[in-house]
């Protein structure tokens, strides 16, 4: 669903639902939440984009995040992730970053691949 300010490209993440007990079985694979934000990496014949689940542009406070993203050997895809910042420490952090400046310790954990290459995936298991 797009917002009023989402940008026309923009694809909605898929959000967890609550459950009182995880999936088991050989078909599922359960990895470590880190705290973060949901994070939709495009890169396209425009160039590469960051959006927030709610579909604002965050591509120029992550260089790296993007830098990463240019060196992937598709010519476009669509990552579904979060983006988790963390300080010298290896700790997480959730604060806002100061005005007007980018983030250089922030890694993107991806774990859906939407799009390649003009296919969309979003249909497959």
């Amino acid at each position: 669903m797009l917002s009023a300010c989402s940008p026309p490209e923009f694809i909605d993440p898929c959000l967890p639902c609550i459950t009182m007990v995880p999936p088991s079985g050989d078909e599922w694979l359960h990895e470590i939440k880190h705290p973060g934000h949901r994070l939709i990496a495009r890169r396209n014949g425009q160039g590469i984009r960051l959006y927030t689940e709610r579909g604002e542009d965050w591509t120029p406070w992550f260089p790296f995040v993007v830098e990463s993203m240019n060196l992937l050997p598709v010519r476009s895809c669509i990552i579904d992730g979060d983006l988790v910042r963390c300080d010298e420490h290896g700790n997480t952090r959730l604060a806002p970053l100061p005005d007007g400046q980018s983030e250089t310790g922030a890694s993107l954990y991806a774990f859906d691949l939407l799009e390649v290459n003009g296919f969309d995936l979003r249909r497959d298991p």
